[in-house]
């Protein structure tokens, strides 16, 4: 089941950075430079993180000497071979990033709940917005990025 989960996460978050780059991130809390400023390495954090994790684990595994199997469908891959020496590395990175997270999970739920007091229902109105209302917005925007780009 845990390697279902790191596997889900890791697919699951492809599509949304393409959609977090898309449709724009919402608008920032102005007023406060330190806030916007957490706020931003606090979700650039999250971005790493729902990619690191579960290639870590994978690796992990690997290293091991065996491939991650996720059951119900017979799909096995391995990313590297066994490797003794990488092996403890990668399983401390691995818990050591989870644990790491459990705070920086807990400070982001902390700060979208206080947020809804100092900002009002603004912030979760804009954080739930349904995405007929960015469509276009988003696509201007995601044209915009690609041109600062180059």
């Amino acid at each position: 089941m845990h390697f279902w989960a790191g596997t889900i996460v890791l697919v699951l978050a492809v599509p949304r950075l393409i959609w977090r780059l898309w449709a724009g991130a919402p608008e920032e809390i102005t007023g406060n430079p330190l806030l916007t400023f957490v706020s931003r390495a606090a979700h650039l954090a999250l971005y790493f993180f729902i990619f690191a994790q579960p290639l870590l684990g994978i690796l992990m595994v690997n290293a091991g000497g065996r491939p991650v199997t996720l059951a119900w469908v017979n799909l096995s891959f391995t990313l590297i071979g066994a490797d003794s020496i990488a092996r403890p590395l990668l399983r401390d990175a691995h818990e050591w990033l989870g644990n790491v997270f459990y705070w920086v999970f807990g400070l982001h739920a902390l700060a979208a709940i206080s947020s809804r007091g100092v900002q009002g229902p603004v912030v979760a109105a804009d954080n739930l917005r349904p995405a007929v209302n960015v469509g276009m917005a988003g696509a201007h925007k995601f044209a915009w990025r690609l041109k600062r780009l180059h």
